[in-house]
């Protein structure tokens, strides 16, 4: 009878055990974030502020994947070793978002969480140019038609811009932000991605390789060295890197609109980037910290239109759309796919 008990006993605990996987799973007592690098600094002031408020045991643990590097993390499914969070400066698409699906990350929340933005500036002295997404997408497309892109002048592009070799630094071909600049200066009607044969998007999809775009993260302060040597080029730096130095360098309106606050707001400068934080519901209430981070995170105090999050150069959402992604994190909403 004992033995029977006994056993009873265990079965009964196994079967606990087994109601109870999320618990279970988890030793870990800091949050894990992951994303792309140019956004981790958002998440690193919020961390260091509630540490110093003894509101966590110790700093997150964030990195600096990039954005395909930190979706590929964020998707491999739930648990001790994978991450809480993921920051990229984009919206999750339908494939990554059906990786999640496949690996069992199936309750996510979403939080757009402000504006940054990619901006095109030269050395202060030069006169800017007048340029269009066109004239900007032509110069670094790495065919036109179906050969090689060898225009070196952007008079050859445009007879309104001036008579001047083409150069342009921008982001890393294979990171987030090149795809964000590729998404908004190499769409024409032979190169769209919903709509095009994955051959043709292969050619067409591509920045330049010959010298006349060259590498540099956009938010790497090297870039402006570069730019003042070689004041004929031009440069693609994040938001915060051009208010910072804003005595040095001169931004290019985009088809006639300047980077500011009120156009990332709203969203009619063409190189704006929203910044969305996704959060996997299941680990919220499990990872020490990680409920308080996110209630600090969407506290007024910290994105509204006085926040701190404001002195890295984030530019807030409005007062609606701050409610709004707010209720969705206390109640833990989850995302429906994207269509696209």
């Amino acid at each position: 009878m004992a033995t029977f008990n006994t056993l009873k006993a265990l079965t009964l605990l196994s079967g606990l055990l087994l109601m109870s996987p999320v618990r279970a799973e988890f030793s870990r007592q800091y949050i894990h974030a992951v994303g792309a690098s140019g956004s981790i600094p958002a998440l690193q002031l919020v961390g260091s502020r509630l540490l110093k408020a003894g509101k966590l045991k110790q700093l997150p643990r964030l990195e600096a994947t990039g954005t395909r590097g930190g979706i590929t993390l964020f998707c491999e499914g739930n648990g001790n070793d994978s991450p809480d969070m993921l920051i990229i400066a984009d919206a999750l698409k339908k494939k990554a978002f059906d990786s999640c699906l496949a690996h069992g990350v199936d309750r996510v929340v979403e939080v757009r969480i402000g504006y940054d933005a990619l901006v095109l500036v030269q050395a202060g002295a030069n006169a800017a140019p007048p340029l269009s997404r066109h004239d900007l997408g032509t110069a670094l497309a790495a065919q036109t038609g179906s050969t090689p892109n060898v225009t070196q002048n952007w008079q050859q592009i445009n007879p309104a811009l001036p008579d001047r070799r083409i150069g342009v630094l921008g982001p890393p071909l294979l990171s987030g932000s090149s795809e964000a600049l590729l998404d908004i200066v190499t769409r024409s009607p032979t190169c769209q991605p919903d709509t095009t044969p994955a051959a043709v998007l292969r050619t067409c999809r591509r920045l330049r390789e010959d010298g006349v775009y060259q590498e540099y993260h956009e938010h790497d302060a090297g870039i402006l060295a570069e730019l003042l040597s070689a004041p004929w080029k031009l440069a693609i730096v994040d938001y915060k890197l051009y208010l910072d130095n804003g005595k040095k360098v001169a931004a290019i309106p985009l088809d006639g609109v300047k980077p500011e606050a009120s156009t990332l707001a709203n969203q009619t400068y063409p190189l704006v980037r929203p910044l969305h934080l996704y959060v996997k519901a299941m680990q919220v209430g499990v990872i020490p910290g990680l409920k308080a981070f996110l209630a600090e995170l969407t506290h007024e105090k910290t994105w509204g239109d006085k926040g701190y999050l404001s002195a890295l150069g984030l530019v807030p959402l409005t007062a609606a759309e701050r409610q709004a992604y707010a209720l969705k994190v206390r109640q833990l909403d989850v995302m429906p796919p994207p269509s696209e």
